[in-house]
């Protein structure tokens, strides 16, 4: 029995030593929280903290449902230029120190010193819990009444603080007056292109200075002496690598005559010895005005030329164009009623009376007039016949039998043609038939001679384009039925409507 008991005794040691051991370690010593959250809960069950994972998906020690943080104390409000300086001392109208759980102070501009803050749209915040001063800056000098209204972690703001009010200041009457702000106020570069107008620089005057764009590559520069000596002007620089001269616009006076003339010129970025201008003149005093614009290299040069005239004479546009640098050239001249064409040594000039041409010859797309007054048509040579079965043309120096369309729409057959048969002919025998194109309207009827005397007939030459013999004498059908009797078509013309 007595060992029993001091086995009892020995047990109940060992688990008071074992429960004192574990009341001395941390109760979360080796504990994690595995994609959830601890909430800390106050003495009634509410909410008071989350730690661990938070309800939008972040993870952190977040307090919620925290009292409303106290009444911040009267801020300092002071005029500054264009603004408000607010200065909060980090003290509580309410309160003798500020709670642990306070986020920042907001900063609102009232219209009223009753005015109540919207929590939602502060003006400014400060984020420091034991004070500090932020500047508001104001577009109008307008009295305001500043509150400040403090907010704790879990978002919920307090009560306002009473409403203490001030104005901005100006820096003179009228802000910044006329002067106020001189060179030596001016940083070197501050003032940007952002910072100007459209129509901030108006009516004035930069002399004896340079404007540009940029200072490499392709850019604008405006100078004193980029038109030439004494004459200010536009240069353009086209960025070629090659560029030998940059394009200028100008703008100058020209003397003609007794007569002073305004003139602008625009000429084109150089690369080699070559140019490309306009040059435009405009009457004054007497003078007329003109232009051109041409282009000239080693190669070649090319120009058009205009001139007005007085109220009696004739305008003139000239148009030059060369083949190459020593070859032949063409001008064309329109002065008043009067057209001038040349090119090499032919020329033409339309005038109310005509048209009148100086060379070998003048086309109209087919038709071609030699300085002679001949008239051919391209491509209209003599063509032979195609005869029919017992007909041919006699050869030799008497020709194959041909026919020929001249540009006056007639058509000429010539050479002598020949039949082969040894039967005697028939009326209305068929010797050919002409192509198209090639017919008269309606027929036409030649009285032909053939072999001895009183050998005749008649060849007619119907629309169809078939030519046929008729009216045949007993003398004719005689000859023509030897197998070697021939016909004569020359001087056979008729008109192809």
């Amino acid at each position: 029995m007595t060992d029993t008991l001091s086995k009892l005794a020995a047990r109940l040691a060992l688990v008071e030593r074992e429960l004192t051991r574990t009341s001395r370690t941390a109760r979360l010593a080796y504990s994690s929280i595995e994609n959830g959250a601890i909430e800390i809960h106050d003495e009634d069950g509410g909410v008071r903290g989350v730690i661990g994972q938070q309800p939008d998906g972040t993870t952190g020690a977040i307090a919620v449902n925290g009292p409303p943080p106290p009444t911040p104390s009267l801020p300092l409000v002071e005029p500054a230029l264009a603004g408000l300086h607010v200065t909060w001392d980090g003290a509580f109208a309410d309160a003798l120190a500020a709670p642990l759980d306070l986020a920042r102070v907001q900063v609102h501009l009232m219209p009223s010193a009753d005015a109540v803050p919207d929590v939602r749209s502060p003006t400014a915040t400060i984020e420091a819990g034991s004070g500090a001063s932020v500047t508001i800056a104001r577009f109008s000098y307008e009295g305001l009444w500043v509150r400040l209204v403090a907010v704790n972690t879990s978002g919920i703001p307090g009560p306002a603080s009473a409403a203490v009010t001030a104005k901005p200041r100006q820096t003179s009457r009228n802000d910044l007056a006329f002067g106020a702000v001189g060179p030596d106020n001016l940083v070197a570069g501050s003032v940007t292109a952002a910072a100007l107008a459209a129509d901030a620089i108006t009516g004035k005057v930069v002399t004896g200075g340079v404007v540009q764009t940029g200072t490499s590559g392709t850019r604008l520069v405006m100078s004193p002496t980029a038109g030439g000596t004494g004459v200010p002007a536009l240069a353009l620089y086209s960025g070629h690598p090659q560029e030998t001269a940059p394009g200028t616009v100008s703008s100058t006076t020209t003397t003609v005559g007794t007569a002073l003339q305004p003139v602008a010129r625009l000429e084109a970025p150089r690369v080699d010895s070559g140019h490309a201008e306009l040059y435009l003149r405009s009457p004054a005093q007497g003078g007329l005005g003109s232009f051109e614009l041409d282009a000239n290299s080693a190669r070649a040069y090319c120009y058009i030329k205009g001139s007005g005239a007085t109220q009696t004479g004739a305008s003139r546009i000239e148009l030059f164009a060369q083949d190459g640098s020593a070859g032949p050239a063409s001008v064309a001249i329109v002065e008043g009623t009067q057209v001038f064409l040349r090119s090499g040594l032919a020329k033409t000039v339309l005038t109310e009376d005509g048209l009148s041409v100086d060379g070998d010859t003048v086309r109209l797309n087919s038709l071609t007039v030699t300085k002679d007054g001949w008239l051919t048509r391209s491509g209209e040579a003599w063509k032979p016949i195609a005869f029919a079965s017992g007909w041919t043309g006699y050869g030799s120096q008497y020709g194959v039998g041909r026919f020929r369309l001249y540009p006056d729409s007639t058509l000429a057959l010539r050479d002598l043609i020949r039949r082969t048969q040894s039967s005697a002919p028939a009326a209305g025998e068929v010797l050919f038939t002409l192509p198209a194109g090639y017919r008269p309207a309606i027929s036409v009827q030649v009285n032909l001679h053939a072999g001895t005397v009183g050998g005749a007939l008649s060849l007619t030459i119907g629309a169809t384009g078939s030519v046929t013999i008729n009216n045949i004498s007993s003398a004719a059908a005689t000859y023509l039925s030897t197998g070697s009797g021939y016909l004569s078509l020359n001087n056979i013309r008729f008109p192809v409507d």
